[in-house]
């Protein structure tokens, strides 16, 4: 019989608005596939670990995380009601992927949470919710139009990020707090042009968009917060060796 060592590594905590989660369903699952010399392609990837984390672990989570982890890389994803899933890569000219990556920081609020937990007061109050969520689902189009335009604009984009987020965190009690408005204003009064908390909420990583050139200056102002460099990557979850051999 087969005798399988399973080995998992992480460098950032779970339970921190990342996809961690996911990310580690997307892999295992890959792993798997790829053990038992099966092919899987990204959509039937992500599906895969949409199936194990809705149906089989009953977890309160959507399907971004997954398809995420699977596909890599920025994405428009539409969601419609029979659960079919159409992801549209964004393409960006190297120099607009350049300065929006450098754009980037990333930091550690210190604190970490269950996202399932979050998760089911937005499910209570979806129907109250419905307005907001609209106009999320409408922000992301216009985000969607300036990062495919020939020169990303920063600054337009830290704009609507900073519209998503003031309509996500009315969207339950549970998406932010105290200690998290604090961290997003001192963000924007030093010079960001927008920011938000990443995932469900009530914790983990808060994203700030920044000129580059003030990056350095701007990370300087919050000695309190963990820094996690950080840089987007197009591939998705991929097996990185595989000796056949050893089978």
């Amino acid at each position: 019989s087969d005798c399988l060592e399973l080995v998992h590594h992480a460098d950032l905590p779970d339970r921190s608005g990342i996809g961690s989660s996911s990310s580690f369903t997307v892999g295992l699952l890959n792993c798997i596939f790829s053990y038992k010399n099966k092919k899987i392609s990204k959509r039937n990837l992500a599906l895969s670990a949409i199936n194990i984390e809705q149906n089989k672990i009953k977890e309160n989570v959507g399907s971004q995380d997954q398809t995420i982890a699977s596909y890599g890389g920025l994405n428009k994803i539409n969601f419609s009601k029979n659960k079919k899933i159409t992801v549209n890569k964004i393409l960006m000219k190297d120099s607009s992927f350049k300065k929006f990556n450098e754009s980037l920081v990333l930091f550690f609020t210190g604190f970490s949470r269950n996202s399932s937990d979050v998760t089911k007061y937005y499910l209570k109050n979806m129907k109250n919710n419905e307005s907001k969520l609209l106009e999320i689902s409408q922000i992301t189009n216009e985000a969607f139009n300036i990062f495919q335009s020939k020169e990303i604009d920063i600054e337009k984009i830290g704009f609507y990020l900073n519209e998503s987020w003031k309509l996500k965190r009315n969207l339950s009690s549970k998406v932010s707090n105290e200690l998290i408005d604090n961290i997003y204003q001192n963000g924007i009064n030093n010079g960001a042009y927008g920011g938000k908390l990443l995932g469900a909420g009530s914790g983990g990583f808060i994203c700030f968009l920044v000129e580059p050139s003030e990056k350095k200056k701007f990370i300087s102002r919050f000695k309190n917060l963990l820094h996690i460099p950080v840089n987007l990557e197009n591939s998705g979850s991929k097996i990185i060796y595989n000796n056949e051999n050893l089978k």
